[in-house]
């Protein structure tokens, strides 16, 4: 049973890393033409997924199982990587920026994750509300 659990983690493991991957071809692809608002747009998308909600089961499942948390935890921070290096490479830091300023990109990831967890019992017009806000936030 736990072979056969490990063998299923490993290649939802790899299918999100090939999410992963097409996400940073996609992101690279319209870089050039990438503004915040198609940046959360793109986030959003990607949170309301299919390789999104596997995650989520491996996320929860290495909680309990030594196995899949370093995994998870690998593949988590290389996203963290991924994520950080962009958010630099679109928002340069400004002279008035904050000591927390790194923290942002973070911040809006876990927001919108949370927010698509929550998935369709989230009031849709609050939703509406928020990613708009996120898209025209002054940082």
């Amino acid at each position: 049973m736990q072979r056969e659990k490990n063998a299923l983690a490993v290649y939802t493991l790899r299918a999100v890393h090939i999410g992963q991957c097409r996400i940073q071809y996609r992101f690279q692809a319209q870089r050039k033409t990438l503004c915040r608002a198609v940046a959360i747009d793109l986030l959003w998308e990607i949170a309301n997924g299919p390789l999104a909600t596997a995650w989520i089961e491996l996320v929860v499942a290495s909680r309990t199982d030594s196995y899949l948390r370093g995994t998870v935890t690998e593949v988590n921070d290389r996203m963290g990587e991924f994520i950080d290096q962009s958010f630099k490479e679109l928002f340069p830091r400004p002279e008035s920026a904050g000591d927390d300023y790194e923290l942002i990109p973070q911040i809006v990831v876990l927001l919108v994750e949370a927010m698509a967890f929550e998935g369709k019992t989230l009031n849709i017009k609050m939703t509406e509300r928020i990613l708009n806000a996120l898209k025209t936030l002054k940082f």
